[in-house]
Order: structure tokens, then sequence, then C-alpha cells
């Protein structure tokens, strides 16, 4: 299946936007909110980079706008930007919410995804060690010893205690 755009395309255009506009597609925690028709002014620089086409662009602005930084930016800034960074219209209290909304979904997905990969951790060190623990067992079992019989128990003896009580240099014995 032939796609009119794959990754590397998308890539590319992305290090593209990123070189020619930095302020604008550069990564971070805060970015600024693009205006609602930048993909008509992106397009407009066809002439600069020939992989640019409606498709790569809207792709490209889709990643940028559903970002962790994007969706930040559209939170705290009041206004949304040109490519040149002037401000050109307040940004809409519904987009607000569409942000904070899906910046949840994103934030839930990701503490999913941490905690199902911590989980199959945990599964896969207990299944290593129930493993480890079993051919442990087995070893033991089918180990011959040296005088042919099964594995010596050993025995100790209980200590002697004594208390030594220093006024009177007196000493009990515990063991009797």
């Amino acid at each position: 299946m032939n796609k009119k755009w794959s990754s590397d395309k998308v890539k590319e255009v992305q290090r593209f936007l990123i070189k020619r506009w930095p302020e604008s597609f550069a990564q971070g925690p805060d970015l600024r909110p693009l205006s609602l028709q930048v993909h008509k002014e992106i397009l407009k620089h066809r002439d600069e980079n020939p992989q640019l086409s409606g498709r790569v662009v809207s792709e490209v602005l889709n990643r940028h706008t559903n970002s962790f930084g994007y969706l930040y930016g559209l939170l705290k800034n009041e206004f949304r930007y040109d490519l040149e960074n002037k401000p050109v219209a307040e940004v809409a209290p519904e987009h607000r919410e569409w942000a904070r909304q899906t910046l949840r979904a994103k934030q839930k997905l990701a503490q999913k995804i941490r905690k199902d990969a911590r989980q199959k951790l945990r599964d896969e060190k207990k299944a290593q060690h129930a493993s480890q623990k079993a051919l442990s067992r087995t070893v033991h079992k089918n180990a011959p010893s040296e005088s042919g019989a099964s594995s010596p128990v050993i025995k100790y003896k209980p200590a002697r205690r004594r208390i030594i009580k220093p006024a009177d240099q007196r000493t009990v014995d515990l063991a009797s």
C-alpha cells in the first residue's frame, strides 16, 4: 500500500517547519497556540520545500497540535499566533475545554501504560524467580551426594549463654 505521504516525509516537513519558524514549531513544555488558518500560510511556502502538500502538512499539524506542550500552551495563552508570532485571535473557551479533556485523556492513558508496564515487569520477575526456584529444587533433589544418601541435615548445639553482672562479677548460668 503506497501512501502519498509517509512518516519520513512528515518528519522532514517537521524539521523544515522547526527550522523555518522555530518560535512556532520548536518542541517544548509550553508552545504558543497557532492561528486556525495556519495550514494555508504554510502551504504558501511550497516553493521553499517540495514536500509540502496538504496531507503532509495536515499530519504534521495534527501531531503538533496534539502534543502535550501545545495543549498546555492552549490552556495558558490567551491568544492564537500566526507564523510571525503576532497575536491573531483569542483562544475560544471550547478550544480550552477540548485541550483540558484531551490532556486528561492522554495523562490517564500514559498512567495506564506505565502501570501495565510495571505490572508486566513484576509478573516477569515472579515467573523468573519461580522458574529459578523450581530449577534449584530439581538440581538439589537430583544432585548426587558423596555418600549416596540424601543431603545431610545440619544440627546445631544450643549455645551456652552466660550473663555477667558487673557489680559483683557473679555469673549466672542460663542453660540449666
